[in-house]
């Protein structure tokens, strides 16, 4: 994983119709207004069972096309809180970024096979990166921190908002797919 800066970020994902949007307390990543309206979306909140959710965000994970590179964005950290942000700069520092979540709020993780599960086959390098982006995930989560989590070349996303997740794709076989994750790990409140 490496972290991006704003500008770092388009060169990857300008091309799928993001823009940042820097306000005055958030870096906003936003996808292009014509592409997000003919997108549905549908959100839940994380399994109730804490002993789900680790499975869970792997399943969100792989929701997403495989082998592309992910990123995740977060687009406002709960400063009021004293959980997330400590934890984060520690991930972020073992991985030897030194610059504040702002400067730098894109988490840039390789192009591996996200779709597999066959614990003979995962290489030491995707339990590595699944395991921190899941960790990274659990933070943002737990702390309702606002984010996304994209995959190279593709504009469905996955936001992370205020301790819930809404999936938002314009393909109606890829938000079933959603609903059947949700469905599947039994996650409260199904917004939409």
């Amino acid at each position: 994983m490496r972290c991006l800066t704003p500008p770092e970020t388009l060169e990857i994902f300008a091309i799928t119709g993001f823009v940042v949007v820097e306000g005055f307390y958030r870096v906003e990543l936003a996808l292009d207004q014509d592409l997000a309206r003919r997108q549905s979306r549908l959100g839940c909140r994380p399994p109730a069972d804490i002993l789900h959710v680790s499975r869970f965000l792997a399943a969100v994970n792989r929701w997403l096309p495989n082998q592309r590179r992910r990123l995740l964005w977060l687009s406002h950290e709960q400063a009021d809180y004293p959980g997330a942000m400590p934890a984060l700069a520690l991930i972020r520092a073992s991985l030897g970024e030194a610059r504040e979540v702002r400067a730098a709020p894109g988490h840039l993780f390789d192009a591996l096979d996200y779709a597999e599960e066959d614990q003979t086959e995962v290489s030491a390098d995707l339990a590595r990166q699944t395991g921190v982006l899941a960790g990274m995930m659990m933070l943002i989560l737990s702390e309702a921190c606002d984010g996304w989590l994209l995959a190279e070349g593709c504009n469905d996303r996955i936001e992370f908002w205020e301790g819930n997740l809404f999936f938002h794709s314009a393909d109606t076989a890829r938000m079933e797919e959603a609903d059947a994750m949700i469905r599947t790990y039994d996650c409260p409140t199904r917004l939409i």
